[in-house]
Formats: C-alpha cells, sequence, structure tokens
C-alpha cells in the first residue's frame, strides 16, 4: 500500500460538518510540503497553496483551495498520534515485505541501528525524583542504516526505560532476520 492508502486507515476524530478537506490527503500533503521546506502550519500552506495544481492532477483531489492555516492546525491538534504512529509502522512493515529497503547482495537481512536520545528542555528536578534525569522524555528510534530510514519511534519517561521500550518496539514491528547495533545498556539475555 502506498502512504497516502495507509493514511487513510487514521479516523478522523472532526465533526462531519468540518471535514471539507480528506484528512489522509491533508496529512500526506503536510508531509510533502515539509519535504519542500516548510517548518510551520503557514508554511505548509503555502506550500500546498503554490502546488494546488498539480496536487489535484496527480492525487485526484478537487480542492478549489489549499486548507487554510487553521485548519491545518485544527487537523493535527484533533489529530490521535498513536495512531499516526501505527500507520508509520505499518508503512514500514510493508517496505520491508516488498524488500525495498533492503540493498540487493544483502540477502535478507536489515542492518539497523536502536538508540534513545534525550529531548532537550524536559528534565526537571522535583520533589519525588532524586536527579533531574528521572523525568527526561526519550525517544527510542529503530533506524535502517543502508537506505537511512527510520522504521518506527516510541517515547519513554525516565532513562531507565529505554531497555523495555526497545523490547516493546522490536515485538510490535516485527522484524525479519536483521543485524542489530545498540549500546552496551542493550547487550541483556531477553533480547
Amino acid at each position: 500500500m502506498s502512504l497516502l492508502e495507509i493514511l487513510k486507515q487514521i479516523p478522523d476524530k472532526r465533526r462531519k460538518q468540518g471535514q471539507k478537506y480528506d484528512l489522509a490527503h491533508v496529512l500526506f500533503y503536510s508531509i510533502l510540503s515539509v519535504l519542500c521546506g516548510a517548518n510551520s502550519y503557514a508554511g505548509i500552506h503555502t506550500v500546498m497553496s503554490s502546488k494546488q495544481d498539480l496536487l489535484n492532477a496527480v492525487f485526484g483531489t478537487k480542492w478549489k483551495r489549499a486548507p487554510g492555516v487553521s485548519t491545518i492546525f485544527y487537523v493535527f491538534n484533533s489529530l490521535d498520534i498513536t495512531e499516526l504512529e501505527k500507520v508509520f509502522r505499518l508503512h514500514a512493515k510493508d517496505l520491508i515485505k516488498d524488500k525495498q529497503i533492503i540493498s540487493e547482495g544483502s540477502g535478507d537481512l536489515l542492518n539497523l541501528a536502536i538508540d534513545g536520545k534525550s529531548l532537550r528542555g524536559t528534565g526537571s528536578k522535583t520533589k519525588n525524583s532524586k536527579t533531574k534525569e528521572d523525568k527526561l522524555q526519550q525517544v527510542l528510534s529503530i533506524f535502517e542504516s543502508k537506505e537511512q530510514i527510520i522504521l518506527a519511534h516510541l517515547d519513554s519517561v525516565g532513562k531507565g526505560n529505554e531497555l523495555k521500550s526497545m523490547q516493546t518496539m522490536i515485538a510490535e514491528i516485527d522484524l525479519p532476520t536483521s543485524v542489530f547495533t545498540a549500546d552496551a545498556l542493550h547487550t541483556q539475555k531477553k533480547l
């Protein structure tokens, strides 16, 4: 399935009267806009507006004008992030199944790097935490190094949760035979 088809699986939580623009197309065009350099709602709107005729012709939408900045803002604020992550993982699985990301001559092995990073500015020492690191927001990612694509990522809180999050993420994405690289924290029997 294409990314656009997979995005159609995300439930639209907007009221019917507020669904003038199809959710999947707004998300897909937003992704394309970000790839074109947009880094704000206004930037996404500008790219959609300037490329509207092309987008309509290629993807079959019949929009007379691009969604406004407030519409794009509302779409993203009403979006269930867990549903969005699920569809991106489905897309990654489809890429793996089609072997589009496995380079020729490598057999059936994927070269995956797994690492967690703390998000800057998220640590704060509170009364209940012993150290600043107890409340750091972490993002754990699985990165396919040959094609340089992130197959999945998962949020977690606190440095000690990285190992558990990694095991959960590997189980969810259901990867074929792979070569994993990770830091020393992940040298556990459970993996």
